[in-house]
């Protein structure tokens, strides 16, 4: 009998929720009632010491928000770096308090269905919006088989690096999650609170599934004593807060802590070129933008096939040369900053209408081009919500990026490992940029 009991003592105390940093457990009422806000963290900690321990930090200062569990449901799933330091865990905020919900088997938070089933218990939580925080380190789409390539010169992992699982998840598992997971429906916000995820291809990608998306050009950083300001609490408390709203609050929360860190960071100088940007994109407007970029696209397919192929190729190399250019994920094959693989596309839009109009000579394409590059341009201000550049970029920076390597090395290593790629992403199929780079490059 005393056996017994025990055991029913056991089994007990095993399905009681765990209160992160509180003495008593409780169980948790509401979590079946339908809050005005979801928010979901997908928090891949298997990462360095240092930056487990920031992003851990940084994490509890949800547990803050006063809305959390009154008006507001936040859950969290954090893998961490080994089960003997903590194990993987599911959590709600809730009164100030992580509470643990379910203790995990240290997993690999760069496999899709591990993902994917992180999505399914997320969606759980009956709300009227939803957003979906990454938090983790990032470095745009460039990954398609696992973090590291054999020729590859630094690890290109996208996003929810796992590196006790030598894994991450690339765009492509991202998009099969969040396509079987939601399955038409729609998460308000994306937010990544990891570096260099802010490209068009990747922000395009996942527009399906996303109204706003929230990343950066460039390096973020993490900070183990970032508090959340007032304005994102705020935000949450408000009755009927925008989706709209709400991704600018984030923005701004995020954007905080690289404010503090990027002038004396030597990681922007070596990787950035000293810069810092950070968008808040709609992404519905995003893919309006679309058909203007496939019909300039079209024009220079044309013109790269035609006998004014030079003065084309000119224009478009003198254009990349001329525009803001962002890097980091290709770093060792950098001999400068002309190197960098991301070019601002407003910048880039802006110095090819210019380089057009003295070197296209046929006068009917030239006008055609320089006002397409006027309402590309006009579209990309359209979907974005904010942007912040640092200093130096006041007046030549937008809110995306897109690849368009140097034509030396970097060039080769795109079309042997990127270009396979970069051909199966939503944004070249709907516009031709690859087409363009490809006829660019190699005719």
């Amino acid at each position: 009998m005393k056996t017994m009991r025990f055991l029913i003592l056991i089994i007990f105390l095993m399905s009681v929720p765990v209160i992160y940093g509180a003495e008593t457990s409780r169980a948790i009422d509401g979590l079946d009632q339908e809050k005005e806000w979801s928010i979901m963290i997908y928090s891949s900690l298997d990462v360095e010491d240092w930056l487990e321990s920031a992003f851990f930090d940084e994490l509890t200062q949800f547990s803050k928000i006063r809305a959390a569990g009154d008006t507001v449901h936040i859950v969290a799933q954090v893998d961490f770096r080994t089960d003997e330091k903590k194990p993987s865990e599911r959590y709600y905020f809730k009164d100030q308090q992580m509470i643990s919900l379910e203790k995990l088997e240290n997993y690999n938070a760069g496999d899709q269905q591990v993902f994917a089933d992180f999505l399914r218990w997320g969606m759980k939580f009956p709300a009227k919006h939803r957003m979906l925080i990454i938090q983790s380190h990032g470095s745009s789409w460039m990954s398609f088989a696992g973090p590291t390539l054999p020729e590859h010169p630094v690890a290109s992992k996208s996003f929810s690096y796992d590196d006790g699982s030598n894994d991450c998840l690339n765009i492509f598992e991202a998009t099969g999650a969040f396509r079987e997971v939601l399955n038409g429906r729609k998460i308000d916000i994306l937010a990544f609170r990891a570096c260099m995820m802010d490209q068009i291809e990747t922000a395009y990608q996942y527009s399906p599934f996303f109204d706003y998306f929230v990343g950066s050009e460039t390096v973020q950083f993490a900070d183990s004593d970032y508090k959340l300001g007032p304005a994102f609490q705020e935000a949450l408390e408000k009755s009927g807060v925008s989706p709209r709203d709400l991704a600018v609050s984030i923005y701004e929360t995020f954007l905080e802590p690289n404010l503090k860190s990027y002038s004396y960071s030597m990681l922007y100088h070596t990787m950035c070129g000293g810069s810092f940007k950070m968008a808040c994109l709609d992404l519905g407007k995003l893919r309006e933008a679309a058909p203007k970029f496939l019909e300039l696209n079209s024009i220079l397919t044309s013109g790269l096939d035609s006998s004014d192929r030079e003065n084309y190729s000119s224009a478009l190399l003198g254009s990349r040369k001329k525009a803001v250019k962002m890097g980091g994920t290709l770093s060792k094959l950098y001999a400068d900053s002309d190197d960098y693989e991301f070019v601002d596309l407003g910048s880039f839009l802006d110095k090819f209408a210019l380089e057009c109009g003295t070197l296209i000579s046929i006068s009917d394409q030239k006008e055609k081009i320089v006002s397409l590059c006027s309402q590309c341009r006009e579209a990309l201000t359209q979907a974005t919500v904010q942007c912040y550049p640092s200093p130096e970029l006041e007046g030549m920076y937008t809110a995306a990026t897109f690849i368009m390597p140097q034509k030396n090395k970097m060039v080769q290593y795109y079309l042997k490992n990127l270009e396979p790629v970069f051909q199966e992403m939503d944004f070249c199929r709907d516009t031709n940029w690859d087409v363009v780079l490809h006829k660019l490059y190699v005719q």
